[in-house]
């Protein structure tokens, strides 16, 4: 680990240089450091340097909008989805009366469906156990766009409001990320072996 650390603060010295020369800023108040792994390690002797400031070690961080964590389990990225859409069950819940199915459904597809497919080929690699808290809220909100009753069981509400409940919607990102891949329609193409 230590070498590791002492190979970055090269690299980082040569990255701080090329910025100076191109003359852009690294923001070193927003730079910080995470090390992956599923195992518990301790904190590094050495610290990361950029023009001698130290950057602190996070266990968590936000980037472009995903929460990582230290050991890529997902579940506090999973709880931020689940509650931004829990706080949308109190806006469609107050307004239904006021707008016909297909606002709704509209509504359910500007604020809810891109929580849920927002990078969800990457966090949905985690336990389905975990995803629960998505799954759940996402019932709620079509029990609330179907007018129906908290115990109300919902794959037919589903499929009468055409929205695919969050394990469909995993799958087929799944399934076009692939399709992208293989086909070469994508940048990941370059990481599908050609047979």
């Amino acid at each position: 680990l230590e070498d590791m650390i002492d190979i970055m603060n090269n690299e980082l010295d040569k990255i701080d240089s090329w910025f100076a020369a191109n003359r852009l800023n690294v923001n070193i108040d927003k730079t910080k450091a995470m090390i992956l792994s599923r195992k518990p390690h301790s904190q590094p002797l050495n610290s990361l340097n950029i023009r001698s400031i130290p950057i602190l070690w996070e266990q968590k961080m936000k980037f472009l909008g995903v929460l990582l964590d230290v050991k890529l389990n997902w579940k506090d990225h999973i709880q931020m989805i689940a509650s931004k859409i829990s706080k949308t069950c109190g806006i469609l819940y107050r307004i239904r009366n006021s707008l016909n199915a297909e606002s709704l459904r509209l509504l359910y597809h500007s604020l809810v469906h891109p929580y849920i497919t927002y990078c969800n080929t990457v966090w949905s690699s985690t336990y389905m156990s975990n995803i629960r808290p998505i799954i759940l809220a996402q019932k709620k909100i079509i029990r609330i766009l179907s007018y129906a009753k908290k115990t109300d069981h919902t794959q037919n509400l589903f499929y009468i409001n055409k929205i695919l409940p969050v394990h469909q919607v995993i799958t087929l990102s799944a399934c076009l990320f692939m399709f992208k891949a293989i086909n070469g329609l994508s940048d990941s193409s370059n990481f599908i072996a050609n047979q």
